[in-house]
């Protein structure tokens, strides 16, 4: 029992090296990370699991409602990022959510723009962490009950924005690899 315990403390040790070095790649590489995230490497997090085919209905059902979903994910960046002045996104179109089992989070993928061009490139990533306990009670409804499901859109945007407030994002002002 003891050996057992040592191994999952050596393993859960080597797990939040790899994320503390995960960040510091994106901070060196030019990404920005939010403090929350920065925070809750520092601070560890339990791990969970999460079906890949909940995702892609999750990413269905927010994409039905996408020109509301975008203007509240840029007026909440744009409100952080203001005292900043580094980016002015205009837009974000969803592309994908990924579950992090390593750091517990749900990470939806956006495809970020600004009207200019001058720091984003039309390849430029927002990511928004979320942590699996904020969405861990909401069960995914009928897809065809539509206005069941702009309620839960609206919990979506309530929760990234939520998240992009307390700092759990990343912007990759870099290229997507295609």
């Amino acid at each position: 029992m003891e050996k057992r315990l040592s191994f999952l403390i050596i393993q859960q040790t080597i797990h939040q090296l790899l994320w503390h070095f995960e960040i510091a790649n994106d901070l060196e590489s030019g990404k920005i990370v939010g403090k929350k995230i920065i925070s809750d490497a520092l601070l560890g997090v339990s791990c969970c699991f999460m079906d890949n085919e909940n995702l892609k209905n999750l990413k269905k059902l927010l994409s039905q409602d996408q020109i509301n979903l975008s203007n509240a994910i840029i007026t909440a960046i744009n409100q952080v990022e203001n005292d900043l002045c580094v980016i002015n996104p205009t837009s974000a179109i969803i592309d994908k959510i990924e579950y992090h089992f390593r750091d517990n989070t749900f990470h939806f993928i956006f495809n970020v723009s600004d009207s200019y061009s001058f720091v984003l490139s039309e390849k430029s990533r927002l990511i928004i962490e979320v942590p699996r306990v904020a969405l861990e009670n909401i069960k995914l409804p009928d897809m065809k009950e539509i206005c069941v499901n702009q309620w839960y859109i609206n919990i979506f945007i309530n929760i990234s924005k939520y998240s992009i407030y307390e700092g759990s994002y990343i912007i990759d002002l870099h290229l997507i690899d295609d």
